[in-house]
């Protein structure tokens, strides 16, 4: 073969050889995408039904909500900005259709029941923690349930729940704090400054003194309990 054959040979393979190796590269760029995205997509599952139900309790102007999949209830549960994860299921209720998804790094403990962007709830596996003592406004009519502060509850780790009517800004904030000084308790923040006093009358009785902030509480107005189990050290 001359020269200007082995040329010509040489000019036909080059393009070739770059077709090939270019064919190469795509086939294992998209091979490593692929392996990328099956590793950090979470896999779909199919949506299933769940069940809500509401129970009335005298502590609270709003029905408690629980939400129940297959044998086991969840309870609602305070959390700062939970982190949606995958939708796992649904639920009705008599006004709407509540979206069920799980959050990140919780597994089924905990889940995220929204109604829309704006209304939603987290709830919770574990069932919550029972009050050494609670407190109810005495003989609330219905309308007191929903102008009044409703309730008062204290738990043994020291922190208190205020039951505030829906138009307070303080309405079912927590926690605060609690405390008993000779015959009064005391609500106050986590630096300790009051801001509501009660007149301790008997283990099953507190009556409103004063608060510095707007709790929508009578003074005078008188707070039953219920529940008589002594404080845990």
């Amino acid at each position: 073969m001359n020269m200007k054959g082995a040329m010509a040979v040489g000019n036909v393979l080059k393009p070739s050889r770059v077709i090939l190796i270019a064919a190469v590269a795509l086939v294992i760029g998209l091979s490593i995408g692929f392996a990328l995205n099956s590793a950090v997509d979470e896999p779909l599952i199919e949506p299933v039904e769940m069940k809500i139900v509401y129970e009335e309790n005298p502590a609270y102007f709003f029905k408690e909500m629980k939400l129940i999949w297959n044998d086991t209830i969840y309870y609602t549960t305070p959390m700062n900005h939970p982190k949606r994860g995958r939708e796992v299921g649904f639920a009705n209720d008599e006004n709407s259709t509540w979206r069920i998804f799980e959050l990140k790094e919780y597994g089924s403990d905990y889940l995220l029941a929204a109604e829309s962007e704006d209304v939603w709830r987290v709830m919770s596996s574990h069932p919550p923690e029972k009050p050494w003592r609670q407190y109810i406004l005495e003989n609330a009519s219905e309308k007191q349930k929903m102008e009044r502060m409703l309730s008062v509850t204290l738990y043994n780790d020291g922190t208190a729940m205020l039951a505030t009517p829906p138009i307070s800004s303080y309405a079912l904030l927590s926690p605060y704090y609690y405390s008993f000084v000779d015959d009064e308790l005391l609500i106050h923040y986590k630096d300790g400054n009051a801001f509501a006093k009660f007149t301790v009358i008997d283990d099953s009785t507190l009556v409103f003194k004063s608060a510095t902030v707007s709790l929508f509480a009578v003074e005078g107005a008188r707070y039953i309990s219920s529940l008589s189990g002594e404080r845990l050290p």
